[in-house]
C-alpha cells in the first residue's frame, strides 16, 4: 500500500454534477458541501475509510454534524443535518434530508475519485456511530 501524503498540494477536484444534483450542486448550500467535503482534513479521513473498506461517509459524518448540524438533540441525525442546513441557506428550494444524504454521497464519489478510487460496493451497511448514513458505498484503489 503506498503512503498517503498529506495535504494534497496541487489536486483539483471536479464534480460532473448528474441532473439529478445540477440545481442543488449550483446554490450556496451545495458549495458550502463541496468546500467541505475538499478540505484536506476531510478529504485523509475519506481516503484513510476506503483504503481500510470502511464506508467513507461514516468517516466524516461527525464532522458534517459539528459544521452543518443544528443543535436539536431531540431530531434524529439526518434532521439535525436537514435542520441546520435550512438554517444557514434558508434561500431557495427545501431538501430532503434523505436527498442532502445521496447529494454527499455523489460528491464523496468525485472527491475519492480524484485519487484514484473506484467503488466496490453499493448500499453497503455504513456502521455509521453517528447514526447518521445506514447505507454507503465502498471503495477500492482502482
Amino acid at each position: 500500500m503506498a503512503p498517503i501524503r498529506f495535504p494534497y498540494p496541487n489536486v483539483t477536484y471536479t464534480y460532473d454534477a448528474p441532473a439529478a444534483f445540477g440545481a442543488l450542486f449550483a446554490t450556496d448550500l451545495g458549495q458550502a458541501i463541496w468546500d467541505f467535503l475538499r478540505r484536506p482534513d476531510v478529504v485523509r479521513s475519506l481516503i484513510v475509510a476506503a483504503r481500510l473498506g470502511q464506508a467513507p461517509v461514516s468517516a466524516i459524518s461527525d464532522e458534517l454534524l459539528a459544521e452543518f448540524g443544528s443543535a436539536n438533540a431531540a431530531l434524529p441525525p439526518k434532521d439535525q443535518l436537514a435542520e441546520g442546513l435550512r438554517r444557514r441557506f434558508p434561500a431557495g428550494r427545501p431538501v430532503t434530508a434523505d436527498r442532502l444524504k445521496q447529494f454527499i454521497g455523489s460528491l464523496v464519489k468525485a472527491v475519492l475519485a480524484t485519487h484514484g478510487f473506484v467503488i466496490r460496493s453499493k448500499n453497503a451497511a455504513a456502521r455509521d456511530p453517528e447514526g447518521l448514513f445506514s447505507t454507503s458505498a465502498r471503495y477500492e484503489a482502482g
